[in-house]
């Protein structure tokens, strides 16, 4: 890859931010593991699930409000091994940025392609799919991403 796959406009979701900051929603957001530190950045003034830092956050003795391991949650999630209902009502998720490529970060695969070497097997999951079942909106789209908003 070049650099010039990782400039903003093209690797960062820039103009989705931008339309975040001008519709702000009132729940937090739930986006790919790589736009976090981005979106920290560029939108600090809503929560973000999931960021850079999240691999090292562990806890035994957390509250019930809280994750014992956020980078747990988020690729199960991700796989499709956990609902994103719960995750998404214990952190008040109501906006959900996601990458409209079809072509994904490492970080982004990795519990698939870990159950695919460790299992021998592969489980098709498309979270965006469920979030559409279940009746979230597709409220942006641009080249690089889309945002969808819950329905209730």
């Amino acid at each position: 890859m070049s650099l010039h796959t990782y400039k903003e406009e093209t690797y960062y979701p820039k103009e989705a931010v931008s339309y975040l900051s001008n519709n702000l929603p009132k729940g937090e957001i739930f986006s790919i593991y790589r736009w976090g530190g981005y979106l920290i950045w560029k939108l600090p003034e809503k929560k973000v699930f999931v960021d850079g830092r999240m691999p090292s956050w562990r806890t035994q003795d957390s509250p019930e409000s809280e994750s014992e391991n956020a980078m747990r949650d988020y690729t199960n999630l991700v796989s499709g091994f956990i609902s994103y209902k719960d995750i998404f009502n214990k952190y008040g998720v109501t906006v959900v940025l996601w990458e409209k490529s079809a072509q994904k970060g490492s970080l982004d695969t990795l519990p698939q392609r870990f159950e695919k070497v460790i299992w021998g097997r592969s489980r098709p999951f498309d979270f965006i799919s469920d979030l559409e079942k279940d009746g979230w909106d597709m409220v942006y789209e641009d080249n690089v991403s889309v945002i969808f908003v819950s329905a209730r």
